[in-house]
């Protein structure tokens, strides 16, 4: 609204993700969103990479535009961690009701639906596919994308391989905007760049 940066600390979250954040709607409470954030994944430890630690996992803020003058203001939960690890892919879609939201990320060969409405962020709906990946090293799962359609009702993920010919995976499925359970449908090898 006043295009002014809002005061925050610094957030967690890797930067460099292929999707590093979504903003959401908080259903039921006018001018206040969730944003989420996505770490880096496996490979950023203190250790070996310092300067993101502070970046990994899933983590969860609610920007309030209502505080401050109208200026907003950013607040950060106890507990705002949803995930300890992640990879570098999520989204959302609207519930079928209309009303809550669904946002969805993905890690080794488990889909995690968190159900957003009026309560906040719900546990996550676990729904585990028959593929999964390596994800010690670099890789070939953490970076890609994931979309949902429009209608809530396929689920598209690619997964980027550091190494090798075919450097991408594709695969499809199916999801339930009413429960947030997610169903493997097919795999594909377009072998081509997002």
């Amino acid at each position: 609204k006043y295009h002014e940066k809002l005061n925050t600390e610094p957030l967690k979250g890797f930067p460099g993700a292929t999707q590093s954040s979504i903003i959401i709607p908080y259903p039921n409470h006018y001018n206040q969103y969730i944003l989420i954030t996505i770490g880096g994944g496996i490979g950023i430890t203190p250790d070996i990479r310092p300067q993101f630690w502070n970046y990994t996992g899933v983590n969860y803020y609610i920007i309030n535009l209502n505080k401050n003058n109208g200026h907003g203001e950013l607040i950060t939960p106890n507990n705002n961690q949803l995930m300890p690890h992640s990879s570098q892919k999520i989204t959302y879609t609207r519930h079928e009701n209309e009303k809550d939201f669904w946002a969805l990320t993905y890690r080794e060969n488990k889909f995690y639906a968190f159900l957003i409405n009026e309560n906040g962020i719900n546990p996550p709906i676990i729904s585990e596919v028959p593929f999964s990946f390596d994800e010690r090293g670099h890789s070939p799962s953490l970076k890609g994308q994931i979309k949902i359609s429009p209608d809530g009702s396929k689920i598209a993920i690619a997964h980027k391989n550091i190494v090798g010919p075919n450097n991408l995976r594709f695969y499809t499925s199916d999801m339930s905007d009413y429960e947030g359970a997610v169903e493997f449908m097919a795999d594909e090898n377009p072998g081509a760049v997002l």
